[in-house]
Parts: C-alpha cells; structure tokens; sequence
C-alpha cells in the first residue's frame, strides 16, 4: 500500500501547484481620450464615417505585446488591453472626431450610415521595444476615400517610438498612451486641413428637388420645377424645367391650402439663399 499513497501524495501536491499558478490575476490596461480643444461653432457639411483599423493578428489580441529583436515578438500573459488595440484606436477616434464639433455627422461604418467620406487604416506597430532601451512603438497609417469617385483624397502616416519612464509594464502603457494621443492629433488635425481646403459641393437645387420627389408607383403626375432665389424686394428669379415624375408625396405644401406651390423637406426661404421648390402640380 505505501506505493500507492505515494502516488496520491504526489497527485495532491501537483494539483495544489497548479492551483496555485491558476490564481494569478490578470492585470487590464486601456487607453485614455485624450482632451478636446472646445467644439468648433461651425461644422463642415461632411458626413463623416469610420471604417475599421486593420493590423496583424497580434495587434488584434488584448495581450500586450513586446519585441525584443528584429522580427521576434512576444505576448504578456497577465498584462492585457481592455479592448485589442485596433479597437481601442477606433473608438478614441471617433470620440475624437466628435467632440470636434468639425462635421456634420461621424458614425462608425458599420452603422448604415451614408457619408460623403469613409476614414480607415492600418495599425502596423504597437508594442514595448526592448533594444537597448525601453521604448513604446506606435506606427499606423490612415487614409480619406470618398465613395462616390472612388478614390483616396488624403493620406497620413505615422510612426514614432516613445521613451518609456521606468521598467513596469504600466509605465510602458503610459509612454504607449502618449504616443497614440501625438498620432491621431496629428490624423484629426490633417483631416480638418483636408476639409478646410476642399469644402465638399454643394447638391444642384433641381437634382435635390428631383430626388425628394422620387417615388416607386407609377407616373401619374407632372410638376414643373423651379430653381429659385428670393432676393430681398421679395422678387423670384428661376429658371423653368418640366418633367414628369412618380408622385409627390413626398413634396411638403409651402402655404397649405393658399397654393400649388410645394417645396422639399427642410427647405426655407431665407432672404438671399436658394432653395428648390416646386410649383404647379397637377394630378
């Protein structure tokens, strides 16, 4: 019998180890908004949208990672982002953008929301750099493509390794911290440039009109639609186009009961400015 309970001794002393290394917590790291300056009293009139931040699998795990020579990475087991890092870097940059108070609207891609812009990248480092001295680096790249050209208006790169205050893994987080707060300042400070240099242009009045009245039935009424400003001795000046379209039920009357004259939803006619009206409608 003395074998035997050997045996059981050996399993009860094993088992309370790993108990005991089963215990060890885990310590979760996550990055701070950076400050705003006040919102800006004037937006742009951009939709803005942001698309998502791709990385390698490592930067897409909520381990934190560190490099110790060229090419050769490793993972902390009980040092971990609250969020992986590609995510952590969408949701301080929409935050960002937002408080701005520089567009119109931002919305994350994957709402449904249309925009005049989609903003996204590519997080290519993000990690503890110990050669020689300890150090925080932070490189990722981010781009402007507007969906209806098809093309990439505006680029920005950015790559920079920031000296780490000491030898914790906290402190590491700290110097990675400051390094993203410098990077997207300097995205969302090129973005406003981009938006301040290349204001976007403004729908033609007649192709706003023609969209609000669009509809899906059959053709059964004619609008003549007018393009028209109101100067200040109440005096309109337009240009006359007729077609025919689907419907207007989509069109809001101007004065109720009093006329035929109809206009888009959310239109006005202040003095000075244009607005898309349609006038004439006949059923």
């Amino acid at each position: 019998m003395r074998p035997v309970v050997a045996v059981l001794v050996i399993v009860v002393a094993a088992g309370a180890m790993a108990a005991c290394g089963s215990t060890r917590p885990s310590k979760y790291y996550q990055l701070e908004v950076p400050e705003t300056p006040p919102a800006a009293s004037n937006a742009w009139p951009v939709a803005l949208l942001l698309g998502r931040i791709s990385a390698p699998h490592v930067y897409r795990d909520d381990r934190i990672v560190y490099r110790t020579g060229p090419g050769q990475l490793g993972t902390y087991e009980y040092h971990r982002w609250a969020e992986p890092p590609t995510e952590m870097l969408e949701a301080v940059l929409l935050r960002m953008l937002r408080a701005s108070g520089r567009y119109r609207t931002v919305q994350p891609l994957h709402s449904n929301a249309r925009g005049d812009f989609i903003l996204r990248g590519r997080l290519h480092h993000f990690e503890e750099v110990s050669d020689g001295s300890l150090g925080a680096r932070v490189a990722f790249e981010m781009e402007l493509y507007e969906p209806k050209t098809g093309t990439t208006v505006w680029t920005h790169f950015y790559s920079s390794e920031e000296p780490v205050q000491g030898k914790e893994v906290a402190q590491v987080v700290q110097a990675l911290e400051r390094n993203v707060k410098r990077g997207l300042q300097e995205v969302t400070t090129g973005l406003e440039q981009y938006c301040s240099a290349h204001p976007p242009k403004r729908p033609g009045l007649r192709n706003l009109l023609e969209k609000t009245i669009g509809g899906r039935h059959g053709i059964r009424n004619e609008i003549r639609i007018r393009a028209g400003r109101r100067d200040g001795s109440a005096r309109l000046r337009s240009s006359l186009l007729t077609r025919r379209i689907r419907n207007h039920r989509n069109l809001q009357p101007w004065f109720p009961g009093r006329s035929s004259l109809y206009k888009a939803p959310g239109a006005s006619f202040d003095r000075g400015q244009s607005c898309p009206y349609a006038w004439g409608v006949t059923s």
